[in-house]
């Protein structure tokens, strides 16, 4: 064997070499035009263990999220283990002693296995829960994209573990994306009300309305939705919300602009919660500077307008509203001319969370 290492340590090295050599050939060239090799050159890095884990990893095979450099290092690796592999059984078939040397036999049957299972390997619940405890945040909001794109709901365990780790109010807001997108009408309401769930305050749950708002258009097309159940589950959150909101009011008056957009974005709910809504504009401890900042449209001003009220209400202080005021702008938000594109609305709380995490110092 010591006569025919050189032998196998030269394949050893060739087969990187040459990969590398048709690797670096395939780069660009000026302009973006890939040289003809190119298709050579990437088929090891789409076939290697490395690529195939990435693959696997992100659910979308031959895209890698990771660096290209660790990734032609990693071929490189494997590419000279198969021609040692490939020289050592050379030699054994040349000299007539072929299989033999069963250590290196053992590897490669190994190699070849691990190929066979890296998609289930890699995917699997206890590597799934390794990644979203210590990959990278592009490598998890990767492995959150092909979860929440496969709809795999076997997944919803790992993925509320992976969210009980964090803490209020800096929890993950991928994993909440990944989670309602394995969403079937009623999970959120179910885990929220449980008191596993209960831990979470007004940030998770805003984060939680905000994110089932912007994906209700394709909720309510999506297979498997129950969009009916899903709505009351919603309408149930937001008076949860609601009345969290208004228990923290009195040492959180930045609160009041959320609790309102929860009736207005929801004038169903909104229309029972008139006299709750009245009663906290007479409260002393609404200061007169705290407006509700309506949104408002400039030809509103014009005094004959059937909307003026509502031009004076957006800057107009609490105290000057009644309840007329109040349904009014209930019946504007009904109005065709306010009904955006998502089923269920939840601007306020999307504003809410936006203007708290800014709040929050880096």
């Amino acid at each position: 064997m010591q006569k025919g290492l050189p032998f196998v340590a030269r394949c050893a090295v060739g087969l990187p070499v040459l990969w590398l050599a048709l690797f670096l050939l395939a780069l660009p060239f000026p302009g973006g035009h890939p040289s003809l090799p190119s298709l050579v050159a990437v088929v090891p890095a789409s076939l290697s263990l490395t690529g195939r884990a990435a693959g696997s990893l992100m659910g979308e095979p031959g895209a890698f999220s990771m660096s290209l450099p660790v990734l032609v290092l990693a071929t490189l690796v494997e590419l000279a283990f198969v021609g040692a592999v490939a020289g050592v059984a050379a030699r054994r078939l040349f000299d007539g002693r072929f299989p033999g040397q069963s250590a290196w036999l053992g590897a490669f049957v190994i190699y070849v296995a691990c190929h066979v299972f890296i998609g289930a390997l890699v995917t699997s619940r206890p590597v799934t829960s390794v990644v979203l405890a210590v990959g990278s945040p592009r490598l998890r909001h990767e492995v959150l994209q092909r979860i929440g794109r496969g709809g795999d709901r076997s997944y919803r365990e790992t993925l509320l573990s992976a969210l009980e780790k964090g803490s209020e109010p800096d929890v993950d807001e991928d994993i909440i994306a990944s989670l309602t997108w394995l969403e079937d009408g009623a999970f959120w309401h179910g885990y929220l009300t449980s008191p596993r769930g209960s831990r979470w305050g007004i940030s998770t749950r805003a984060k939680v309305l905000c994110d089932i708002s912007n994906k209700s258009l394709y909720l309510r097309q999506a297979p498997g939705v129950d969009f009916a159940l899903l709505t009351e589950s919603f309408t149930n959150l937001n008076r949860i919300m609601f009345d969290r909101m208004v228990a923290a009011l009195p040492d959180r008056p930045e609160l009041l602009n959320p609790v309102f957009r929860i009736g207005f974005n929801n004038p169903t709910l909104g229309r029972a919660l008139v006299d709750q809504l009245f009663e906290l504009l007479q409260r002393p401890s609404i200061a007169k500077c705290v407006r509700l900042g309506m949104s408002y449209r400039s030809e509103w001003s014009d005094a004959s307008h059937p909307k003026h009220r509502l031009y004076e209400l957006a800057t107009a202080t609490c105290q000057d509203f009644t309840k007329a005021d109040i349904e009014s702008w209930l019946s504007h938000y009904e109005s065709p001319e306010e009904a955006g594109p998502s089923p269920l609305n939840a601007t306020g709380l999307c504003q809410y969370v936006i203007d708290d995490r800014k709040a929050r110092p880096r």
